[in-house]
């Protein structure tokens, strides 16, 4: 007779469907954190200038670039005028008279009211890593209860990816059951990526419709 427990499809199938969850939420995270080693700045978005293309909730990743390379087209993080200690994401849309950068949101029927300067900007978008960033935005929001959910979902991912797991144990054949790390280090990654990011109003554009897009060029934009 077989010693393997009742249901074992069932348990294999809801580990399996945890597991792959939290892979991919691990995995986007991994885009969010690595690009931190190279010097690149990681941003949530805050505001929904770009939406549909680009929402609230997205991480963004930016690079340093010299002055000189500046160019039409390309999604900066600069300063954002008048507002101290705020920053945003919007595209160069042209210069003025006086050599200002006069950005555009992709959403946006007009370009922004006041230029920045090339010393305000701070870098050049070059990553959108998609949803991670939502918990973040709605605690600074003050929308605490989508919090709350998302970290309970998290914790039943973590409980149902060890189903497979506890069933072993209960088996008489594994006297050494395997450990999991998988879901422990989705936990981890997520507590130390989104509170390492910055929150910046607007968002950029994107070319392609990948989970994780590299682009500085706009869609078509005139």
């Amino acid at each position: 007779m077989s010693d393997a427990p009742p249901n074992r499809w069932v348990r294999h199938t809801v580990a399996l469907c945890a597991r792959t969850v939290l892979a991919t939420l691990a995995g986007l995270l991994v885009w969010t954190v690595l690009p931190v080693l190279i010097g690149w700045q990681p941003s949530v978005v805050l505001s929904g200038s770009m939406e549909p293309a680009i929402r609230t909730g997205d991480v963004v990743v930016t690079r340093e670039i010299p002055a000189s390379r500046l160019r039409p087209g390309q999604v900066l993080l600069a300063d954002a005028p008048g507002e101290e200690g705020s920053r945003l994401l919007h595209r160069f849309d042209s210069t003025d008279d006086d050599g200002g950068i006069v950005l555009r949101g992709d959403a946006n029927e007009t370009a922004d009211t006041l230029p920045v300067t090339t010393d305000a900007v701070h870098g050049v978008g070059v990553l959108r890593v998609p949803w991670v960033g939502l918990p973040y935005a709605w605690s600074v929001q003050g929308r605490y209860v989508p919090v709350v959910l998302t970290a309970l979902g998290l914790g039943v991912c973590l409980l149902l990816g060890r189903v497979r797991e506890l069933g072993l144990r209960r088996s008489p054949a594994h006297a050494a059951p395997r450990r999991t790390w998988g879901p422990l280090a989705a936990a981890a990654l997520l507590a130390v990526a989104v509170p390492s990011t910055s929150g910046v109003d607007a968002s950029f554009g994107s070319t392609l419709t990948y989970p994780v897009t590299f682009t500085t060029q706009a869609p078509g934009a005139p």
